[in-house]
């Protein structure tokens, strides 16, 4: 007679799904607290209660555990609205970001990104998983930009969007959260201008 499988490492199980989010958010909160540095499996298995064999059945190393906990804690990626020309997209899309990572439950993120991204190979990978959907949605808004005639064809749609949220991104490491959307709308209008495009403000 066949054993039942175990319901141990069975994601579909409530109790693997609830010593999940302990280990999680633990490793939030240790992070947030001490620093990248100082994280260890140790201490995760400290704060959360879970331990240390359950937490290795599930990730591989504490940095597979920092990588998920990043891609728990991220925002949604906004989708392009292309259906009231590039003007629109554009300033949809990047102050929708701004917005979505300037709040306070994703503000902290951007601080310990940066500093897991030094340490953590598997980190930096989730963080170019972001930088895909940011690409993305911004070669879409670049594209209908070229077709109206705005923009050059030659311009690189990842090197736009690093111009344009690496203001807040800055003001956002600083611990300037207020004033993140602000910088995005300025950057906004000024690249807007460069390329003849009178500014608005903002939609």
């Amino acid at each position: 007679m066949t054993p039942p499988p175990s319901t141990e490492t069975d994601p579909l199980d409530p109790r693997v799904a609830r010593s999940k989010t302990r280990v999680l958010e633990s490793a939030r909160e240790l992070l947030t607290e001490s620093g990248a540095q100082s994280l260890t499996i140790e201490r995760i298995v400290d704060r959360s209660g879970v331990a240390k064999t359950t937490i290795y059945r599930h990730w591989n190393s504490l940095a597979e555990v920092m990588a998920d906990m990043v891609r728990v804690h991220r925002p949604p990626m906004p989708e392009p609205d292309l259906d009231h020309g590039f003007e629109h997209a554009l300033r949809t899309f990047v102050l929708t970001y701004i917005e979505r990572i300037a709040v306070p439950e994703s503000s902290w993120l951007i601080a310990a990104m940066f500093e897991l991204n030094l340490h953590m190979p598997e980190v930096r990978q989730a963080s170019s998983v972001e930088r895909s959907q940011v690409g993305e949605g911004m070669r879409a808004i670049i594209g209908l930009g070229v077709q109206e005639g705005v923009l050059p064809a030659d311009i690189d749609p990842l090197m736009v969007a690093r111009l344009l949220s690496g203001p807040s991104i800055v003001s956002l490491l600083g611990g300037e959260a207020e004033v993140a959307v602000e910088m995005a709308r300025y950057a906004l209008d000024r690249f807007l201008v460069s390329y003849g495009v009178t500014a608005c403000g903002s939609d």
